[in-house]
């Protein structure tokens, strides 16, 4: 599997590993690995996760003591992190009578982070459509990542009829579809593969974009308004879609100017008031004056930026819904600017 799809990460439930296993006989040439074995020296259980070394994964340790996960921090930009994470849920209620509720605190933890939690869960009976089980735990599993804002992206069974490995992350587009790929080895389970969009650091870059605030639009609509198409009904869509961008790309050529981009340059955030922003100028100024974050002058500019910045947000952000019905594009612009995941539209 590793030499026909060569994933960035990999994860295992059930990997059967105890102290007389070791790591070496795991490992996998170009990956970092993780692992936890089952507790209490008992047959079965544990997790491992491998991760490609080039994204230079570091071990991540949740303060949830749920017995079968593991856990690693990917930096995904300068100030973002994204948690990758595994976990099995043995319904062996004589070595964990705890998993249920453990499981549950262990998403209330991560929940507030950009994560990805794969796994088997072991919660049959749940219906994903109507988000409704036939179980009291797997109902309350369930509400728990409802209330937590979590999306579980499977919706294949994964062993026989039911829908046991899941596949959840905190903003519904960080993955387009899982894919069931069927049994391997001599597993019960399918296995499950699927791509992940995560945003990435910006560099600058020299190219050129269409200036639009400059475009000549009423030319424009005026040549299209004159354009006889005169297309054959013989074409295929394929052909027409590549007549019409043909087309468009002219027009856009005629009457749209371009420009230098400006990716990459560092512009202050949306909700940033003149206030928040000579705050926080001050606060670095002392820092450099003084080299000592625990400088009182420093300790009381920090507080005051905090406090100007939470402040310009919360008073940004409120008039952003209070403005709703009014203002639609700049309320959803902005709910897209605070995601994690970009996602683009391709041709």
């Amino acid at each position: 599997m590793v030499e026909s799809f060569q994933p960035h990460i990999i994860a295992v439930t059930e990997s059967w590993g105890n102290a007389e296993i070791d790591d070496s006989e795991l490992y996998i040439t170009g990956y970092t690995m993780f692992h936890k074995d089952r507790p209490l020296d008992a047959r079965g259980g544990g997790v491992l996760l491998f991760v490609s070394e080039d994204l230079g994964a570091v071990e991540w340790l949740p303060s949830t003591k749920f017995p079968e996960q593991t856990w690693c921090r990917l930096c995904i930009n300068n100030d973002m992190e994204l948690l990758v994470g595994v976990c099995y849920n043995s319904r062996n209620k004589s070595l964990f009578p705890n998993n249920d509720e453990l499981l549950q605190k262990l998403i209330n933890e991560v929940s507030n982070k950009h994560m990805l939690l794969m796994g088997d869960f072991n919660y049959k009976g749940i219906n994903w459509l109507t988000s409704q089980a036939s179980e009291t735990t797997a109902q309350q599993f369930l509400d728990c990542l409802e209330d937590s804002f979590l999306t579980q992206h499977v919706t294949e069974p994964t062993r026989e009829d039911s829908i046991l490995d899941l596949v959840i992350t905190d903003e519904p587009d960080m993955i387009d579809e899982v894919k069931v790929l069927g049994h391997f080895s001599s597993s019960d389970h399918n296995a499950l593969y699927w791509t992940t969009n995560v945003a990435v650091k910006k560099v600058s870059t020299n190219r050129l974009i269409r200036d639009f605030n400059k475009a000549d639009i009423a030319s424009m609509k005026k040549e299209l308004r004159s354009l006889n198409w005169n297309l054959d009904p013989d074409m295929s869509v394929s052909e027409l879609w590549d007549t019409f961008k043909k087309t468009m790309e002219e027009l856009l050529n005629k009457y749209v100017p371009v420009k230098k981009s400006n990716t990459g340059k560092h512009k202050k955030a949306i909700w940033m008031t003149h206030k928040a922003v000579k705050a926080v100028r001050r606060k670095h100024n002392l820092f450099s004056k003084y080299k000592d974050t625990s400088h009182p002058a420093y300790i009381k500019a920090s507080c005051t930026a905090r406090k100007e910045v939470k402040r310009a947000k919360r008073n940004f952000e409120a008039k952003l819904s209070k403005n709703i019905k009014k203002d639609t594009k700049s309320f959803y612009a902005y709910v897209r600017s605070r995601c994690k995941t970009k996602v683009k539209v391709g041709f």
